[in-house]
């Protein structure tokens, strides 16, 4: 199995811009669209462009769709997702076959485990 931790929103675009630019999930697509255009634009809205992209970062587990970790998993096959912020670990997207759910509760290190 391997594993592919995102450290970033950045580091996440970097891997599916292509895909998810053209997605049909418009969250997704105007998330992608921001992260893209970053460096555009006037910089006196920078920061507050950034701070959107960060905070749909860390609903990751709301923005993507069914189609969208199909679309994950077909691109890096038997690969698990780990999204971090950092050195801190907040979801992990098990790989093809493991039961998906963003809802598992996260255990004494912070880290989201399925339920037994």
């Amino acid at each position: 199995m391997n594993v592919k931790r995102y450290k970033s929103f950045q580091e996440f675009h970097a891997d599916f811009k292509n895909e998810f630019s053209q997605s049909k999930n418009g969250r997704l697509t105007a998330w992608f669209h921001q992260i893209g255009t970053l460096g555009q634009g006037c910089g006196c809205t920078r920061k507050a462009r950034a701070k959107f992209c960060f905070k749909e970062y860390r609903k990751v587990t709301h923005v993507l769709k069914n189609d969208n970790i199909n679309l994950m998993k077909m691109k890096f096959p038997n690969t698990q997702f780990e999204f971090a912020e950092g050195d801190e670990l907040f979801w992990v997207m098990p790989t093809v076959g493991h039961q998906y759910s963003p809802l598992w509760p996260k255990d004494a290190s912070g880290v989201h485990v399925k339920p037994e």
